[in-house]
């Protein structure tokens, strides 16, 4: 039995084209990450544009979803890093 373990670690900006929405709901954002994956199989840096909605958002909880193409900036292994990822998300703050 293979375990592989990969750690990543990325820095992002995200930004939204309204200014304090009186809403909640549905709140568009884009973005971009630049960070790094490094495990037993792969070392790479990438860079991600990322599409976002924040389904449900209020000052200690945002609920969302990302869509996000990754590439690769180290070209070992191009082909099978580069490619579109998604994920939901639960942020909880505590203060």
């Amino acid at each position: 039995m293979f375990l592989l373990l990969t750690a990543a670690l990325a820095l992002g900006l995200g930004l939204s084209c309204e200014r304090g929405p009186v809403r909640p709901w549905f709140v568009p954002n884009f973005g971009v990450e630049v960070g790094g994956l490094s495990g037993m199989s792969v070392r790479t840096a990438f860079m991600s544009p990322v599409a976002s909605v924040h389904v449900y958002a209020r000052h200690a909880l945002t609920v969302g979803l990302d869509a996000t193409w990754m590439v690769p900036l180290q070209f070992e292994r191009f082909d099978d890093w580069m490619g579109f990822r998604g994920r939901a998300f639960l942020d909880v703050s505590l203060w």
